[in-house]
């Protein structure tokens, strides 16, 4: 568990329109922080490990903010830019020289504005790899063949947010990454 106090905190905010939008910085004031972090492994079976944690994080602003001659409420707000909630889980399986792996991930709603009024959705994300050790090839000591899925059910997602307004849905949103295939080879002589 954790609690973090900032003071006189300052923030950047993006101003002006979609298409002349620049950045400049403001006092947002204090912020507190109270957030938990949990994680448990088990390994029930040879071979076998399943991982999982849970995130909780509760950043609010302190005080509102006033730019351009405008009142901005912002005091109790959640922070932008960061989720409340985030979720992994592993589960991996070795048996041999054979290896295969599991992974989700979740990550809660984020707001896109100081003023909590714009948020992209919360979004689930899985990978999946195995991994295969070949010992017996003539003049090398070991060949691993890996190959991994990500983004496995080809979720879309905004991946990456550029910038945040103190209010409205003037942001750059960047899409996450589609299902992706990919393959290593790592001989050793």
């Amino acid at each position: 568990m954790y609690h973090i106090d900032y003071r006189n905190r300052l923030a950047t905010i993006t101003t002006g329109s979609l298409v002349n939008a620049h950045n400049t910085y403001i006092n947002v004031g204090n912020m507190a922080i109270w957030g938990a972090d949990a994680g448990v492994t088990v390994r029930p079976l040879p071979g076998l490990e399943i991982f999982n944690s849970a995130s909780y994080n509760k950043s609010t602003y302190g005080q509102d903010v006033s730019s351009g001659g405008v009142n901005y409420p912002i005091s109790g707000k959640q922070e932008a830019g960061y989720p409340q909630w985030m979720y992994k889980a592993n589960v991996s399986y070795r048996y041999g020289n054979a290896k295969v792996n599991f992974n989700v991930n979740y990550m809660g709603k984020r707001y896109i504005s100081y003023m909590n009024d714009a948020a992209v959705n919360g979004y689930w994300l899985a990978s999946l790899s195995a991994t295969y050790i070949f010992k017996t090839i003539p003049h090398l000591s070991q060949l691993e063949f890996n190959f991994g899925v990500y983004n496995l059910f080809n979720q879309e997602y905004i991946g990456g947010i550029g910038g945040f307004s103190l209010s409205g849905d003037t942001q750059q949103l960047f899409a996450g990454a589609p299902r992706q295939f990919f393959g290593t080879l790592h001989a050793r002589f």
